[in-house]
């Protein structure tokens, strides 16, 4: 079982264009979408520690396919919210609820922790 992750930069593009941005914005329309190959095949569902270590290299690779060369905190926050997302998606593909329970953890961990930073 062989998965692709991909995602495109219309959310980065939207915050470059948002910030005014516009010779990256336009640089950034003509480019392609980003993908990367995570094969799974070899994956024992039943061992936690391969569950954990596939989430990891589904992370990394969404940290890769979700980074802008831009900083700016609309960008970084665009960069975060596509990676979450590539994350999600590419956990939800593969299907297997072991996967789908570590996604679960992380991402209610990721609400918590913006929840308690916007109270400040």
């Amino acid at each position: 079982m062989s998965r692709f992750i991909s995602r495109f930069a219309l959310i980065a593009v939207a915050a470059i264009g948002a910030a005014s941005f516009a010779s990256v914005a336009s640089a950034a329309d003509t480019r392609e979408p980003d993908a990367l190959h995570i094969d799974v095949h070899n994956v024992n569902f039943d061992s936690a520690s391969q569950v954990r270590g596939l989430y990891h290299r589904i992370q990394a690779a969404a940290a890769e396919v979700c980074h802008s060369d831009v900083t700016d905190p609309l960008t970084a926050e665009a960069d975060a919210a596509c990676r979450q997302e590539a994350v999600s998606d590419a956990v939800r593909e593969i299907g297997q609820p072991q996967l789908s329970a570590i996604d679960d953890q992380a991402t209610d961990h990721s609400s918590q922790l913006a929840m308690s930073e916007g109270n400040r």
